[in-house]
């Protein structure tokens, strides 16, 4: 059987496909598994200030800038897509990170995101450890984040798992070179990103 039929029998089985726009298999080249992506930034076309329930069942098009929906996200991981890859670009280098055993909370635990597997890659782990420690998803309209101060969300005009706003950044605006922009926490510096990528595949 063909890898990309077992993977979808997979969530058939699981009881987990839901006929959505948001839901497919890309093979892409960016992976050598099979893989969804869960957020592509490419040329910021698409406006990701957005609300929770546009975060939770996802926004824009499949073959260009979107956000897959933390729904199926969730859903997903609950599947068996629980391999996470995390690709960055700058100035025309390329990082990543991967993450084994990775999942995605409910929506009663606010998405959040947990690991307990390993990582590996060009990217230090710390901003996603500081990911799985955020409360769970924030956005303009819902405040899941541990800043005492305010909103991460509207401090950094995104949406993300945020601490306390200054780790990472995926979901910022698209204007490089600005205070608040797209970002990646990297040790000692953090970059400033031309393209993002988030993935989600089957573990081998």
């Amino acid at each position: 059987m063909p890898i990309t039929s077992f993977c979808l029998l997979v969530l058939l089985s699981a009881n987990q496909l839901v006929a959505s726009r948001h839901l497919f298999m890309t093979d892409d080249g960016e992976w050598e598994k099979p893989h969804f992506i869960g957020n592509r930034r490419t040329n910021g076309r698409e406006d990701f200030f957005r609300t929770w329930n546009e975060y939770v069942n996802g926004f824009g098009k499949k073959s260009e800038d979107h956000w897959l929906g933390l729904k199926y996200m969730r859903r997903l991981t609950k599947a068996g897509f629980t391999d996470f890859k995390i690709l960055l670009f700058d100035n025309g280098k390329s990082y990543y990170l991967d993450v084994h055993n990775f999942t995605v909370g409910s929506e009663l635990n606010r998405f959040k995101l947990s690991y307990s597997g390993t990582t590996n890659g060009t990217l230090k782990p710390d901003a996603f450890i500081v990911l799985t420690q955020a409360p769970g998803f924030s956005t303009k309209d819902r405040d899941n984040d541990s800043w005492w101060q305010g909103s991460c969300a509207w401090k950094n005009n995104g949406a993300w798992w945020y601490t306390d706003c200054g780790w990472s950044e995926l979901n910022g605006p698209w204007v490089l070179r600005i205070p608040l922009p797209k970002n990646w926490y990297n040790g000692d510096f953090t970059r400033w990103l031309s393209k993002s990528m988030l993935l989600m595949g089957l573990p081998e």
